[in-house]
Formats: structure tokens, C-alpha cells, sequence
């Protein structure tokens, strides 16, 4: 294979990658709606801890290094704070 065809191969994963990020961050006026119409705290500290100890693990099995993936997971979760934040108000 030519480099040309391993920065296709890199562009088409690139593109995929926003697509997944785009899905994730489409959830999150729902969830913030639900929270408001149901009066339930925006903040879960519990739940983020859960999901950057869960997002480490599979890291680590897929083999990419833990704390790339939690500078990612921190990038998405400060997304969803700022939506949740436009929608909820607090």
C-alpha cells in the first residue's frame, strides 16, 4: 500500500469517528429534557467517574493508551456539560 492510500484509509476512519461523536452529542438535548421535565440534577459525579473508569478499561483492551481516551471522554463530557447547561439552565 502507498502513503496516499494510508491517509485515505486514515481520512475514511477520521470521518467515521465525527460521525460517532456527532451520534453521541444528538443524545444529549434528550437527556438533558428529560432531566429538566423531570427535575433530576444536570451532574452525576458517580456516573462520570463510571464512565471514564469503563472508557480506560477499554482502552487498555483495544490497546490505546488510557489516557488518550480520557482526554477524549473529558473533551465529550465537557460538550455535554455545556449543552445540558444551555437547556437545564444550572
Amino acid at each position: 500500500m502507498n502513503l496516499n492510500l494510508w491517509r485515505k484509509k486514515l481520512d475514511e476512519i477520521d470521518e467515521k469517528i465525527i460521525k460517532l461523536v456527532a451520534s453521541r452529542i444528538k443524545v444529549i438535548p434528550e437527556i438533558a429534557r428529560f432531566k429538566k421535565e423531570n427535575d433530576l440534577a444536570r451532574f452525576d459525579a458517580e456516573r462520570e467517574k463510571k464512565i471514564k473508569e469503563k472508557i480506560s478499561f477499554l482502552a487498555g483492551k483495544e490497546g490505546v493508551s488510557p489516557e488518550l481516551a480520557q482526554k477524549i471522554i473529558e473533551l465529550l463530557i465537557a460538550e455535554s456539560h455545556r449543552i445540558e447547561r444551555e437547556i437545564i439552565g444550572k
